[in-house]
C-alpha cells in the first residue's frame, strides 16, 4: 500500500514569478520504504492517500539515490544510487516562468524546461511518500527546513 502526506505553502505563486526553494533533508539511514520529494505543481487536485498531484515537476529520494521528474512522469534526471549517504542533504530548486535549476549539495543536477504550465500559479511542497512497512523507530529521512525566496 503506498500513502504519503506532507505540507504546503498557502501562497500561491504566480508564474512569472521567479522563486528558489531550498531545503534539507536529514538522512540517516538508506530506505526503499520512504520517499522525500521536493515538489511544484500547477494543480490543486491533491489526492487523499499519497498528497500528490497530476501535473507536478519534483525532486525525490529514495533508497541512496535523487531524481527529478518532469510532470509527463518522465525521469529526467538520476543521480547513481549511494547506500552510504548519512548526513544532511541541501537541495535548491531555481523555478520561473519555463525553467528550473535543480541543485543538489551547491552542484546542478538538472536544468531545462520544467514543463509546467505558463499560465496557472503554483503551490510548493514537501511531502513523504511511503511504499512500504518501515519498522525502525528512527525515522530514515527527514526534512529539516524548507525556506521560499522570491527574488
Amino acid at each position: 500500500m503506498v500513502r504519503g502526506g506532507g505540507i504546503v505553502w498557502m501562497q500561491k505563486i504566480a508564474p512569472n514569478q521567479p522563486v528558489a526553494i531550498d531545503a534539507s533533508l536529514r538522512v540517516t539511514r538508506p530506505t526503499d520504504e520512504t520517499i522525500a520529494e521536493l515538489f511544484v505543481t500547477d494543480s490543486d487536485d491533491f489526492s487523499a492517500d499519497k498528497g500528490t498531484t497530476s501535473h507536478e515537476f519534483l525532486w525525490l529520494y529514495q533508497s541512496g539515490q535523487a531524481k527529478v521528474v518532469l510532470p509527463d512522469d518522465k525521469v529526467d534526471a538520476q543521480s547513481p544510487p549511494s547506500r552510504d549517504f548519512k548526513g544532511v542533504m541541501n537541495v535548491r530548486i531555481s523555478i520561473e516562468r519555463d525553467a528550473a535549476i535543480v541543485s543538489q549539495q551547491n552542484k546542478t543536477i538538472w536544468s531545462g524546461a520544467h514543463g509546467l504550465s505558463a499560465s496557472k500559479p503554483r503551490t510548493i511542497g514537501l511531502r513523504f511518500v511511503q511504499t512500504g512497512q518501515d519498522n525502525n523507530a528512527e525515522p530514515a529521512l527527514a526534512f529539516i527546513s524548507i525556506k521560499v525566496t522570491k527574488p
